[in-house]
Parts: structure tokens; C-alpha cells; sequence
């Protein structure tokens, strides 16, 4: 981009707008995720690489989902049902576990920033 050839501060302003314009947008974040998230493949049980991706995918989700206050539909039970479905037999039996005495403990269904913790937890352990 001619931003990188300019060396002044304006031509910095610039590109940082240009920049949050096209990747920055919530809309567009939301929407590149939720799609992201519909057609992530079905991690198999012993596929540590793409239990780890899914593991770090939800993280970034999280975090976008804090910073934009955009991703609220992340905590719907049919989203969180969806992505659980998504992971290894063994890997969802644990999030259906903690899912169950969440919701004995809390009367009510867990939110998306409790999924993030089962994978991530799972890769730490090393499967």
C-alpha cells in the first residue's frame, strides 16, 4: 500500500483506519466467525493438532467476543450444542459433565467463555 511508502504520521492514521475498517469491523467479525465456527470439521479423538486449533479458534472467539460485546449469540444453548458437537467423544462426555453439574450448581446452562476452558484444559493435559 503507498501508507508504507509515506512516513508521516497522517499516512499512519490512515492505515490504521484503513486497516480497521476492513478487519476491525464488528459486523464482519461476527459474521466471519459465526461462519468459521458452522464449518469447523469434527475433531477426532485422537487428533491432538486439531484439538489444539479448535482450542486456540475459541480463545480468539472469546476475546472478540469481550472486546466487541458482539458475539452475545455464542451463549445460546443451540450455538454452544453445535461446537460441542464438534469435539472428540471423550473431550464433549467431560464438557457434558462439567455442562450438567454447571446447570445443577447454577440452574441455568453454562455461557461460550465455560467451552473455551474444556479444550484448552484437554490440550494442556496433552490429550
Amino acid at each position: 500500500s503507498s501508507y508504507f511508502v509515506k512516513n508521516t504520521d497522517r499516512a499512519y492514521i490512515e492505515a490504521r483506519r484503513l486497516l480497521n475498517h476492513r478487519f476491525g469491523d464488528p459486523f464482519l467479525l461476527c459474521r466471519e466467525v459465526q461462519a468459521k465456527l458452522k464449518s469447523w470439521p469434527r475433531i477426532n479423538n485422537k487428533d491432538a493438532e486439531g484439538l489444539r486449533d479448535n482450542s486456540d479458534f475459541l480463545a480468539k472467539c472469546l476475546t472478540i467476543k469481550l472486546d466487541c460485546g458482539s458475539l452475545d449469540k455464542l451463549d445460546d444453548i443451540t450455538e454452544i450444542q453445535e461446537m460441542t458437537s464438534k469435539l472428540p467423544d471423550w473431550c464433549a462426555n467431560k464438557w457434558n459433565d462439567k455442562a450438567y453439574n454447571y446447570r445443577m450448581k447454577h440452574r441455568a446452562f453454562p455461557t461460550f467463555d465455560r467451552i473455551c476452558t474444556v479444550p484448552s484444559k484437554r490440550v494442556r493435559q496433552g490429550l
